[in-house]
């Protein structure tokens, strides 16, 4: 009689066991996603000093920006081969842009916290813009 209850009590285990993972519930684990830094919108004239000590010119920056895409216009003073239209995008605090003269290099630059200063280096030489408007 002892052995049946022992039987009868493993059975009753291993039922409840076979039943409850058979009636879980899937769970699934999803992480909360982080909202993607907010773009600035550096639409507007900015303006600065572009080069190496000694050799620095004024430079001039005109942007229009459209969701993360930029167009505009860079003037580098006495550097006809830098100036002219330019085509870039913005992703989080970095801008990317290029001369759409056909010089293949593209120019990155850093975004600074308050979005009314951008910094990087434009064809190899250091460039700070401050924005005029």
């Amino acid at each position: 009689m002892n052995r049946r209850r022992t039987m009868l009590i493993g059975f009753a285990i291993v039922g409840a066991l076979v039943a409850g993972c058979g009636s879980a519930k899937k769970t699934t684990l999803t992480v909360p996603s982080t909202p993607d830094a907010a773009t600035p919108d550096l639409t507007g004239t900015w303006s600065g000093q572009g080069g190496i000590q000694g050799l620095e010119a004024p430079v001039a920056l005109r942007l229009v920006q459209n969701g993360s895409t930029l167009d505009g216009d860079v003037y580098v003073s006495g550097r006809a081969d830098l100036s002219g239209p330019i085509k870039g995008t913005v992703e989080g605090n970095t801008m990317r842009m290029a001369l759409a003269n056909g010089l293949k290099q593209t120019s990155a630059f850093q975004i600074s916290p308050d979005g009314n200063q951008i910094s990087g280096t434009m064809v190899g030489s250091p460039l700070v813009l401050r924005r005029s408007q």
